[in-house]
């Protein structure tokens, strides 16, 4: 990691582990700190949007222990940078986990995060928040657009799925 990131942001002057974290769906700089702290590293433009990001955080957090706690947010001008510290909360990838639960397993891992999903449910949406179907149309639309930039993918792939993208509602 870059020996300037280190010194200019706070939580990784005095970490003795940083590992950076290279899964999820977002174009974030993901570092765990000393298994304690997740620091996430976004561009300056964002930082009013992720203001009331965190925000959100620290209201979800206050309903469900499988939120993580919001800490600080800050800017590196040198960097180009902004940054969110938030507590980590270790545990395993999803995606790989449920394949090596039995069935039964699944579905009460499934049950438990439909509850949790319940109580953060409670917390309305920020004022102005767009519906979550425009949302999403609009992200899919975004992913569409950078499958039809890939060379090496089949174009008859590419030309049934674009009409599920286009379907007003779909999401």
């Amino acid at each position: 990691m870059n020996k300037v990131m280190e010194h200019e942001i706070p939580f990784m002057r005095e970490a003795n582990r940083v590992q950076q974290l290279t899964k999820g769906f977002s174009n974030d700089q993901k570092f765990v700190i000393d298994d304690k702290y997740l620091i996430r590293l976004f561009p300056l433009d964002d930082v009013n949007h992720r203001k009331r990001e965190l925000e959100t955080i620290n209201m979800l957090s206050s309903l469900s222990d499988f939120v993580p706690k919001a800490i600080e947010i800050g800017v590196q001008e040198a960097l180009g940078l902004a940054y969110m510290v938030l507590t980590y909360l270790p545990g395993k990838d999803g995606e790989e986990a449920l394949g090596s639960l039995t069935e039964r397993e699944q579905y009460h891992v499934g049950f438990q995060a439909g509850k949790e999903l319940k109580k953060l449910h409670e917390y309305p949406a920020p004022e102005g928040t767009e519906p979550w179907n425009i949302h999403k149309k609009r992200k899919s639309d975004r992913y569409i657009e950078e499958l039809k930039l890939l060379e090496d993918i089949d174009t008859v792939v590419i030309s049934r799925l674009i009409p599920f993208g286009q379907i007003d509602g779909f999401y």
